[in-house]
């Protein structure tokens, strides 16, 4: 099969990376940053919920001091979890394809001290707020 095969991506992980490497023989990889830029500044937690506490959990890890992302997979999964948070009085801020206010809702976030962004995975991929 000929042709040219393209992968993009934001970040490029080792799992990632072997897959290209395992699939395109003659990969070349193009990056504007080190690869290592921002992985010490990060950290992964997975929590395991019961279904009648998860709206509760998720509320109080939103309302902790300082700015959280919390990502979903659907526009009505981000407007459901944003209407949750502000009922709980969160200040809270939704992102997706689908709003028309979403320049304002990051702008609105990035000026907050304490804030939530609710966004889908695939707006995830346009948003850059420093210090998060």
């Amino acid at each position: 099969m000929s042709g040219q095969r393209l992968h993009f991506s934001a970040t490029l992980d080792r799992g990632v990376d072997s897959l290209v490497k395992s699939y395109l023989k003659t990969s070349k990889t193009h990056s504007i940053q080190n690869d290592r830029a921002s992985i010490s500044t990060m950290n992964h937690y997975v929590l395991v919920v019961h279904p009648s506490t998860k709206d509760l959990i998720t509320a109080q890890i939103a309302a902790r001091n300082g700015k959280t992302i919390l990502f979903v997979e659907t526009q009505r999964g981000v407007n459901c979890l944003a209407d949750n948070l502000i009922k709980a009085g969160v200040p809270v801020s939704a992102l997706h394809d689908g709003k028309s206010q979403a320049l304002r809702a990051l702008k609105l976030f990035k000026e907050q001290k304490d804030a939530a962004l609710v966004a889908t995975d695939v707006a995830a991929r346009v948003i850059h707020v420093s210090g998060i």
